[in-house]
């Protein structure tokens, strides 16, 4: 296993596994990709190998890789896995091969349609960096202001609690049609009536 103090000071973006280039060759590899906790430098690593066989356990810077790969395919010739080998310190005889495996996975390389053994780079390298760099998910976690800042535009607002007391609505109907003043006037009507009736006995 890797050193940790080698990556104390990185931020672990990717671990994925992939399958080897040979069809009979058992296990998958394991790699990382590694970004530097306060730039932009990214690092891939080779992690382990579950069908046995030695590998350099270091870090690749991927500019320093992808200066390998620039000078591969301005070449425009189909290349074998063995040309990776100035990637690594190390010396180890899988290095080459099982990076052509992890290259191929990140679709940085192709194999060559005349012959799969061989390799030829894709046109996506240019951008693997910035693909690369789109794994890290410390800056894709909204922050309490950005949720806040945009409301939905069906949200619901928030129902506020009235202050004080509450004042009676004004009762607009006129003051001779309220039921006090009707039931006064019926009794008037009442009282005349029994005026106009006295009345007419006096004269009779």
């Amino acid at each position: 296993m890797m050193n940790p103090v080698e990556t104390n000071h990185l931020h672990l973006i990717l671990t994925a596994q992939c399958p080897k280039l040979s069809p009979t060759a058992e296990g998958l590899l394991s790699y990382n990709i590694w970004q530097e906790t306060d730039s932009d430098v990214l690092y891939i690593a080779l992690a382990a190998n579950e069908g046995g066989g030695y590998f350099s356990h270091e870090l690749i810077p991927v500019l320093h890789l992808m200066d390998c790969l620039a000078t591969l395919q301005a070449s425009k010739q189909a290349f074998p896995a063995v040309r990776l080998r100035t990637a690594f310190e190390g010396k180890s005889a899988n290095n080459a091969s099982f990076l052509a495996a992890v290259l191929r996975h990140q679709e940085v390389l192709l194999p060559c349609p005349e012959n799969t053994k061989l390799h030829t780079v894709s046109i996506k390298m240019t951008t693997w960096p910035e693909r690369l760099l789109l794994l890290d998910t410390r800056s894709q976690t909204p922050t309490n202001t950005d949720v806040d800042s945009h409301p939905q535009p069906n949200a619901t607002p928030p129902i506020k609690a009235a202050k004080g007391k509450q004042k009676t609505a004004p009762n607009t109907l006129p003051e001779s049609l309220l039921p006090s003043a009707v039931t006064t006037d019926i009794a008037d009507l009442h009282d005349d009536e029994n005026s106009l009736e006295m009345v007419d006995e006096n004269h009779s």
